[in-house]
C-alpha cells in the first residue's frame, strides 16, 4: 500500500513541471503564426522568339484606395532582356513605397533558354542558382469576346488605334471584363478594365494599365528600351553564386511579392 502511494506521488510530481511548462507557453504565445497575404503582379509577357533582341527597364506602380479614402501607392521595377537566340532574362523585386528613392531589393533572376528547355533561377538571399524545366510559350491567343464559357463574365474589346513609343509602332486595345454577381462571391457586377499598347515588331506590350477593384490600379511601362543584342554575361549565373542540383528551401527574404 505504501509502495502504491509512493508511486502515485512520484507520478504527480513528474506531471507538475510539465503542466507549469504548458501554462507558461500558453501565456507567452497569444496565437499561432499567420501566413498573411502575398501580392503578386504579372509583368509583361515576353515570348522566347529569335531575331528580335532587346533590353529594357519595366517600372510597375500599384495604387490601392482603402475604404477610409486612404491611397496607398507602391512601386518596383525589373530589368528584362531577350537576345537574338530567344533567351530571356527576367527579375523579381520587392515592392516599396512610391515615394522611396532606394532601389527595390532584388529577389531572384531568371534566365530561360528555349533551345535547351531549361530555366536557371538564382536567389540573391541564398546566393545560389538551380535549373528547372522550361516550356517555351511563343504566342498566347486572345480570349474571345462575349460571354465566357462558364457564363460568369462578359468580355468587350475595342481598338484604340495606333501610335508610336520609342520610335516603335504600337497598337492600342482596351478590354473590359464584367463579372456577373456571384462570379467570385461578389454581390454585384464588377468591371475590370485593361489597356494595352502592343509592339508587333517585338511582340510585347510596351504599356499595360489595369483598373481592377479587387487588386487596385496597376501601371506597367517599358522604359530605357534598347534594340541591340544584350550583353551575353546577362544570361550567365552571377559571379560568386553556387550552382545547386535541386532548388533549396526558400528563406523569408527569398519570398516573392
Amino acid at each position: 500500500m505504501k509502495a502504491s502511494i509512493s508511486l502515485l506521488l512520484l507520478v504527480l510530481l513528474c506531471l507538475i513541471p510539465a503542466a507549469n511548462l504548458f501554462s507558461q507557453t500558453a501565456d507567452e504565445v497569444a496565437h499561432a503564426p499567420d501566413g498573411g497575404i502575398r501580392e503578386h503582379v504579372d509583368g509583361i509577357f515576353i515570348a522566347p522568339i529569335a531575331g528580335a533582341p532587346f533590353s529594357a527597364k519595366v517600372p510597375v506602380e500599384i495604387t490601392h484606395q482603402l475604404q477610409d479614402g486612404t491611397t496607398v501607392t507602391r512601386k518596383y521595377y525589373t530589368l528584362v532582356a531577350r537576345d537574338s537566340q530567344g533567351r530571356l532574362y527576367r527579375e523579381t523585386r520587392k515592392l516599396i513605397a512610391a515615394d522611396e528613392n532606394r532601389e527595390p531589393p532584388l529577389i531572384r533572376t531568371y534566365v530561360s533558354d528555349p533551345q535547351t528547355g531549361l530555366r536557371t533561377v538564382c536567389s540573391t538571399a541564398q546566393r545560389t542558382c538551380w535549373t528547372a524545366k522550361f516550356h517555351p510559350v511563343r504566342r498566347v491567343s486572345e480570349a474571345p469576346v462575349g460571354p465566357s464559357k462558364d457564363d460568369k463574365s462578359t468580355l468587350v474589346r475595342e481598338s484604340l488605334g495606333s501610335s508610336t513609343i520609342d520610335d516603335l509602332e504600337v497598337l492600342g486595345t482596351r478590354e473590359t471584363r464584367t463579372f456577373n454577381a456571384g462570379a467570385f462571391g461578389n454581390d454585384r457586377p464588377v468591371a475590370v478594365t485593361k489597356e494595352f499598347w502592343y509592339s508587333p515588331r517585338l511582340q510585347i506590350n510596351l504599356v499595360v494599365t489595369r483598373n481592377d477593384p479587387r487588386n487596385g490600379d496597376q501601371k506597367i511601362q517599358v522604359t530605357d528600351l534598347s534594340l541591340a543584342d544584350p550583353d551575353p554575361t546577362r544570361f550567365a549565373p552571377p559571379q560568386g553564386y553556387k550552382m545547386m542540383d535541386t532548388q533549396p528551401a526558400k528563406s523569408e527574404e527569398d519570398a516573392q511579392p
